[in-house]
């Protein structure tokens, strides 16, 4: 789940659906080249439109969250199987 991603993490990210280079990046930088790359096609907008609302909500803070809404995606998909509205 990528809203709580690992910021320790400095190797490449890669998955079946492509790679990702982190290296040298900070955490602010990563987020969109994890979701650029990395995440299935049907959740990067909503990973998208998260990232974008943690940044304006989370001014200032190396690794932007929305930590209710982040955990409210795992009780989502714990109650319906997708974590999609």
């Amino acid at each position: 789940m990528l809203p709580m991603w690992s910021r320790s993490t400095n190797l490449p990210c890669y998955n079946r659906l492509n790679l990702a280079d982190l290296r040298g990046l900070s955490p602010r930088q990563r987020a969109p080249v994890i979701i650029a790359n990395c995440a299935h096609p049907d959740y990067r907008p909503a990973l998208a439109d998260y990232l974008a609302r943690a940044r304006k909500d989370s001014y200032g803070q190396q690794s932007p969250r929305l930590l209710k809404e982040a955990l409210s995606w795992h009780q989502r998909f714990i109650a319906t199987s997708t974590i999609l509205a």
